[in-house]
């Protein structure tokens, strides 16, 4: 009896500069992540590194009962506007894409809003906003409306430093993307939501 093959699923891992891009990777990536880092060219001194071209990683999930698996392509993208010819490049063939967010810096705002509106031209991909370093007194609705984030789009709490946190920002991905086109019998996206993340 021949294998199941696996599918693949391209998923973009967006968010202004500093956001948690490459972190939220490596931590639910198998194995290594390939990164393309510079220097910043900010000044900031936030970070010593920044992604260039992209971060990349794969995350294989085993569906059980013959059903094969689906491996997930994760492509993160360059935050800082010098790079932007890569956004459409890297969301080309996506299904989705996590728009990240530092709830911590407000000025970082503008370039999220830049970002999402960038990968949303033509047709408008499933995307979950994930905010990052959160506060008490921080409203997650009021954050998705300064970003004209519509009602309707899921916006999430992410600790990109958690495996679990991170995956749950997956999960609810594709709870999206199997609300926009539903899969076929025996496709893997909704056995995948139901019982594959763990």
């Amino acid at each position: 009896m021949s294998a199941t093959p696996a599918t693949s699923v391209k998923i973009v891992v967006a968010g202004a500069y500093a956001a948690g891009k490459t972190t939220f990777i490596r931590s639910v990536a198998d194995g290594g992540v390939v990164s393309t880092e510079t220097v910043p060219s900010d000044g900031s001194g936030t970070k010593a590194t920044t992604t260039a071209a992209m971060d990349f990683g794969r995350l294989a999930i085993d569906e059980g009962s013959g059903a094969g698996r689906t491996e997930l392509l994760l492509f993160g993208m360059p935050g800082q506007a010098r790079f932007e010819f890569m956004w459409r490049i890297l969301v080309q063939g996506a299904l989705g894409y996590v728009l990240l967010v530092d709830a911590s810096k407000p000025e970082t705002w503008r370039e999220t809003v830049v970002i999402d509106a960038t990968l949303a031209m033509g047709a408008r991909l499933p995307r979950v906003v994930a905010v990052n370093r959160t506060g008490p007194e921080q409203d997650l609705h009021q954050i998705a409306e300064t970003l004209g984030i519509e009602p309707e789009v899921p916006i999430v709490v992410c600790d990109p430093r958690d495996r679990s946190s991170a995956l749950e920002v997956l999960l609810t991905l594709f709870l999206e993307i199997a609300g926009r086109e539903p899969p076929a019998a025996g496709d893997g996206v909704a056995v995948t939501a139901t019982g594959g993340w763990k």
